[in-house]
């Protein structure tokens, strides 16, 4: 049996869905992608909890919005990273690292040389999901709805939904070492290929194991 959920996933303070009302303005407001992108990687580089995954919640909350143009001009921003190898990312530790979770994350950040690796959002809530962190692991349920509401959002735009997968299976390819196990490997390859091969953004978060 796979341990609870994560609060970050299931709820947030309110100070974090300001930040996504915040966020989501910005996205519908700023006519330059550059300063969106900027903005959206500034956001990411906060180290307060929840961290990366408050930024994965803000992403979910604007993707369940009904405001189409936010998800657009995010979706639009992603793409534009993607191009630029620029990808916003969060934090992990690396596979077989021998991560104490007594300790606290942001400590660690601080005085631990315990090796980190960075993830963009799809291959970090599949790391979490899929290998020992310093994060519980995450709930089928709660995986496959955060995989299925990001890819959603990011299939709203053309260049995002093309270049996404590739770079999955680029990283893959010349992975660094430590970071991914073989069940990651495994479970990004299955993914990227459905997301290739056109399944709907539900079909691609069940396709894991």
């Amino acid at each position: 049996m796979r341990p609870f959920d994560p609060p970050p996933l299931d709820s947030l303070s309110q100070k974090w869905f300001d930040r996504a009302g915040r966020l989501a303005a910005v996205m519908e407001t700023i006519d330059s992608p550059d300063v969106r992108l900027a903005v959206l990687k500034k956001l990411c580089d906060r180290v307060e909890e929840p961290g990366f995954p408050g930024i994965i919640k803000i992403m979910m909350t604007i993707a369940e919005s009904n405001n189409a143009m936010a998800k657009r001009n995010l979706a639009q921003v992603i793409g534009l990273a993607l191009q630029r190898f620029d990808m916003p990312s969060g934090e992990l530790t690396a596979w077989g690292a021998g991560w104490d979770q007594s300790d606290q994350w942001v400590q660690m950040q601080r005085q631990s040389s315990t090796p980190i690796r960075r993830f963009g959002p799809i291959e970090y809530l599949t790391v979490w999901y899929c290998q020992k962190t310093q994060r519980p692991y995450l709930s089928d349920d709660a995986y496959q709805m955060a995989i299925a509401r990001l890819i959603e959002l990011i299939n709203l735009d053309d260049q995002a939904r093309v270049l996404y997968p590739q770079k999955i299976l680029s990283d893959l390819a010349h992975q660094q070492e430590g970071n991914f196990s073989k069940r990651s490997r495994q479970n990004l390859r299955r993914l990227a290929e459905a997301w290739q091969g056109n399944l709907t953004p539900d079909q691609i978060a069940t396709v894991i194991s």
